[in-house]
């Protein structure tokens, strides 16, 4: 479980540093723009992961589902949307969900 919580640190961490680094080069930010797609993947491969083995299976679940409702919306209904929704569905909810998998895996290292 320490390894999950480390490599969950550094996809979180990675992402933050880089767009800090875009300061010197415009390319770091770039970069750290790009890491946030590396973050949601791993985030989704740890849930995988968790779910499989560990406790809190019903709030990893819907992780999963929230997941897939969002990449479906995404694919399918999202020129539907109007455009300041899009802006903020498009941002917010994998900036909300990488909160709360982080949440999850957080409390269970602690318990």
């Amino acid at each position: 479980m320490e390894t999950i919580r480390a490599i969950n640190k550094i996809v979180v961490v990675a992402p933050i540093g880089l767009i800090g680094l875009g300061v010197i080069n415009a390319g770091f930010a770039f970069a750290g723009i790009m890491f946030t797609a590396i973050t949601g993947f791993t985030q989704v491969v740890l849930a995988l992961v968790m779910f499989n083995k560990e406790a809190y299976r019903e709030k990893i679940f819907y992780y999963l589902v929230v997941v897939v409702v969002y990449f479906t919306v995404l694919f399918f209904f999202f020129d539907s949307i109007p455009i300041p929704v899009n802006y903020l569905f498009g941002a917010g909810v994998p900036f909300l969900l990488a909160i709360y998998i982080s949440n999850i895996i957080h409390k269970k290292i602690e318990s």
